[in-house]
């Protein structure tokens, strides 16, 4: 007698079972990376959070890494990352290519235990959501951005706006060493 396999795309999410990286470490003094996939206001983001986590909340340094948009980090970036960062900012999650990567990303630094934060259009946060799901990632850390178009075409007042609103944002989650389950 023949048989039937029935398979369901539907799948539920993989359990999450082992902890991410434990609490953060404070602020002052840290080593943060920015990873920035080279989006115009995630590069005005970068300058901001490199010239304004030293100053205002006394980060060490700031690293800034450019990755391609929709390829994400190579892993001579992970690797540097992972070495040379306490903390990092992955983004901008503003469009499908560039969240998937940017979760990937975000992801990735923290299984090598680098407590991140990802940056998110409020359009793409679903879609970062169910990537976050699907590798097996609960409460990943985030900051949500206003929709895409406010996030790269608006007025300068705007984009200085909501830069200050990812640095605010990122520094917080940051310090507060939000705890992340990785599967």
């Amino acid at each position: 007698m023949a048989s039937i396999l029935i398979c369901n795309p539907t799948a539920p999410a993989p359990a999450a079972t082992a902890t991410g990286p434990g609490p953060g470490p404070e602020l002052a003094g840290a080593r943060v990376a920015v990873v920035n996939n080279g989006w115009m206001s995630m590069t005005l983001i970068a300058k901001k959070l490199a010239e304004r986590l030293p100053a205002d909340y006394g980060v060490a340094s700031v690293r800034v890494h450019v990755v391609e948009p929709n390829g994400g980090a190579t892993e001579e970036v992970l690797a540097s990352i992972a070495r040379d960062a306490d903390l990092a900012v992955v983004g901008l999650a503003n469009c499908g290519g560039c969240t998937s990567w940017s979760v990937q990303n975000q992801v990735e630094l923290l299984r090598r235990g680098v407590h991140s934060v990802l940056l998110v259009t409020e359009r793409y946060k679903k879609l970062a959501d169910a990537i976050y799901a699907g590798r097996g990632m609960v409460d990943a850390p985030s900051v949500v951005l206003p929709i895409t178009e406010a996030t790269e075409y608006g007025a300068e007042d705007v984009m200085d706006e909501i830069a200050e609103t990812a640095l605010r944002g990122a520094a917080a989650l940051l310090a507060s060493g939000s705890a992340v389950r990785v599967a």
